[in-house]
Parts: structure tokens; sequence; C-alpha cells
């Protein structure tokens, strides 16, 4: 059934004091959205001035719901033509908390994603945009850059919005612009972008920064000095990443890949296969995230295919296979990061507890429990495990000759040791270096010790 515009005024009506209608209804439309479902779903009511009930779509939280009790069943171009009508460019002017409502409604998946609605969507972004809300821009930049169903990918729109003068110092906007210059083989514009990312903070904006030196794209080719930009980040990233902070998946996991090809093919590194495989694990690790939360797209998308693909042609060549984590020196050594430039220091800036085990002198074992006040990121390189470990975790050292300083709930913070002799456990905190416990190895048959080579 098609209404005519002059029947719109009392159909609109019916979005107000429409209690009655609701609950009478079986289908609704709401006229905001342009969506259509089942009148039960309603469980929201605003109240004007006057007092009225007034249905709030459970979609886009507008109070613009027309139910078929009121006489009226709507189609699809009866929504759309009352939605032009009522909820166009005057409507986001005088109601734009409604807007905002819309828009977070979209992004959070409460409203279908379909063309209609996203033809909304993108109405709404513009005006916000336009208004001068840097987000919006940034995300309309992205719609265009990556495409959806609905919308093609445009680098050229795509360039105008990342531009926008609220992202003027938005470092993130400035690292898509330099993406789409380098695109384009603009590559000294990309290279001016990245280096004016990093310098406003953006770990993504330095990882380009460092491939243009990589790959000599708007300066001199400098394989070693790109390295050397990556390792520099590397512990920082590290420590955002495994204390929580969900923003750094993506660009550690970039980080960690970069890296893992420099150790792969010796490029301005020292070669070496174990430490690129270690590398290629936290970077799958951290893409794995970014995929269970829908967030893995564009150039993280296929470097996480890069990842996959490198994972099981160096597995196949060492014959590893993918297990259950053992909890030895090796992963022990393995899983931890050194800073400060020294190889064999490594902080880790929180009160881990120790719980000392037994001391098999004959056998020459050592086992050791310890607290973590957070999850440990433990990486097993044989077994290609990689991921957070809750809760306790037991260590069982082999060719330990001597134990010392353990004591039931002391602390430590720090590691000093590459486990070739020994490990110092000490409490590094308020400047101290009280030793809390060491480990003294003799290794009768000398092994290489996976991760020595450390990021």
């Amino acid at each position: 059934m098609s209404y005519t515009k002059e029947q719109f005024p009392d159909i609109y009506k019916h979005t107000k004091d429409n209690e009655l209608d609701i609950l009478q209804s079986k289908k609704c439309a709401c006229l905001s959205c342009m969506q259509t479902y089942n009148a039960r779903k309603i469980n929201e009511w605003t109240t004007d001035k006057n007092h009225h009930m007034n249905a709030v779509c459970p979609l886009c939280g507008v109070d613009a719901v027309v139910g078929d009790a009121s006489g009226y069943v709507l189609n699809l171009t009866d929504i759309r033509e009352l939605h032009e009508a009522y909820y166009g460019e005057e409507y986001m002017k005088e109601h734009p908390d409604s807007v905002n409502r819309y828009v977070l409604s979209y992004r959070q998946g409460k409203i279908p994603h379909n063309l209609f609605s996203e033809s909304i969507y993108l109405q709404y972004l513009e005006f916000q945009a336009f208004m001068g809300n840097a987000d919006a821009a940034f995300f309309i930049g992205e719609l265009f850059e990556y495409g959806t169903e609905t919308i093609r990918p445009n680098l050229q729109e795509a360039d105008f919005w990342y531009a926008s003068p609220s992202l003027r110092f938005d470092d993130e906007a400035l690292t898509h612009l330099g993406i789409i210059n380098e695109k384009t083989g603009s590559y000294s514009l990309a290279y001016d972008d990245y280096a004016k990312a990093m310098s406003l903070g953006s770990l993504f904006g330095l990882l380009h920064f460092s491939d243009c030196y990589m790959n000599g794209h708007g300066v001199r080719k400098d394989k070693p000095f790109a390295c050397k930009v990556l390792l520099e980040a590397f512990a920082e990233s590290y420590t955002r990443f495994t204390m929580g902070d969900t923003n750094e998946a993506g660009p550690f996991s970039s980080l960690c890949y970069r890296l893992a090809k420099a150790y792969e093919k010796g490029y301005g590194v020292e070669k070496d296969k174990m430490e690129a495989l270690r590398l290629y694990l936290y970077a799958n690790y951290g893409f794995s995230l970014l995929k269970n939360g829908n967030s893995l797209r564009g150039e993280l998308l296929t470097e996480s295919k890069s990842v996959s693909r490198k994972l099981s042609a160096i597995a196949k060549e060492e014959s590893f296979q993918k297990g259950e984590p053992l909890f030895d020196l090796d992963t022990f050594l393995t899983s931890l990061v050194p800073y400060g430039g020294r190889r064999d220091v490594f902080d880790l800036f929180l009160p881990y507890i120790v719980h000392p085990g037994d001391f098999d002198k004959e056998n020459k074992t050592f086992s050791l429990t310890i607290s973590y006040p957070r999850a440990p990121l433990i990486v097993d390189v044989p077994n290609l495990f990689c991921g957070f470990v809750e809760g306790h975790i037991t260590w069982n050292f082999d060719d330990v000759v001597n134990v010392s300083g353990f004591q039931e709930g002391k602390v430590y913070n720090r590691i000093v040791g590459d486990g070739e002799k020994k490990i110092s456990f000490l409490n590094a905190f308020n400047n101290s270096s009280e030793i809390v416990g060491e480990i003294c190895f003799d290794h009768t048959i000398q092994t290489e010790i996976s991760g020595s080579k450390k990021a």
C-alpha cells in the first residue's frame, strides 16, 4: 500500500502519543532508521512535554515508530519517503542528539546493515563532519578507503575526508593519508605524512615511516635504520599490549610482523630464524584477537594472511607442531623482553610473587611457581604457542646446580641473566636491587636457547 504526501502529517502523528497503537500492533516501522520489526520488541518509551507516551525504536533509539494498528501499513517506499520528509537535513539540525544516537547504534551493530541504513549512516556522518566532528570525518574516510558491501572503495574520496580541517593534527588520519599517497605513488608526500603522524605519537605512523626506509620510498633506502626504528619501538609496544591496552593489538602485531620479516631475511639485522618465528607467533596471536573482535581488515588482514603462511612454512622446515606450552627454561626466557639496551635484563614493572618448590640436587631440577598480577604473554616456539596464560605458572628448570635466596611470598620485578650460567630474580622497586633468589645452571649438553636474541 502506498500513501500520498497529503497523508504524511497524519502518519507522522502516530509516532507520538502512540502507546495504545503499539500495544495493539503486530508490526512496527521506524521512520528514522527505516527498519521494520515485531511490535513486541519495543520495551522503551519516552514522555513528551504533554506527558504523552512515545514508543522508542529498539534499534536507533528515536521515537519515530508507527505501528500497523494505526491503520497505516507502510511499505519500504512509504518509509523511505517519510524518512526524507521528517528526518532529513532540517531534522538533523534540530535534533543532533538523535543523529548521534543513530550513528552510535549503527556502529554498535544494533541497526541491521543494509543499503538503506548505510545511506542514512553516511548522511548523518557527513552532517556531523561538516559540523566539525573529527570522528565522523575519520569514519567516512574509512568507509571510502576500505569500502563496504554497498560502498565501493574510493581513495580520492577517502583522501578528502582524512584531510578534513578537524583531522589536521590527528595521527591516525595522517597515517591513512600517507597510505593513500603511497598507493598512488606519491612517495614523498607519504613520507611527510608518516613523519608527522609519528611525531604525534602514532605507532602505525612509525611503522610506515620505517617502511619508507626499508623500501626506499620517498627517501634513500636504509634497511639497518628501518630496523633500528622498529627495535626501539618494540619494548614500549609490547608493554602496552601485555598491560591490557586493547588498542595496541593492531600496531603491536604489525610491528612484530615487520621485525619477523627482517630477522627471517636478514634485512638490517643478523638473520635469525628462531627469533623470526617468535615474532611471527606474537603477530599471529595479536591478529587473532583482532579477528575475534571483527577488527581485522585492510593491510592488517593482508599481513595476517602473510603471517599464517610464514608460520606454516617455517614450522614445516623445523618439524614443529602446535601444542600446549612446556614451562621450562627455554619458554621462560623466550617469554621475556629486554629493556634499556641490555640483552640480559628484563624489567617486569609489576610485582611477581615466588613460591619456591623442590630443588632436586641429584637430578638437577628445580620447580618455581610464580603468581602473576596480570596474565603473562607466554611464547613456546617449538610448540608454536603464544597467548596469555591465566593463574599461577609452575616453571620446571633442568641442569640446576644451585638455588639460593628464594623465600615463600617474596616479590620480584626484574630478571637478570641469559640462562647460560644463572638467572637472578631482583626486587628493583624504589631504586633498590635486592636479590630475591638465584638459579645457577650447568648445561652439560649445550643447547641453543630459543629467543636468546630478543627484539
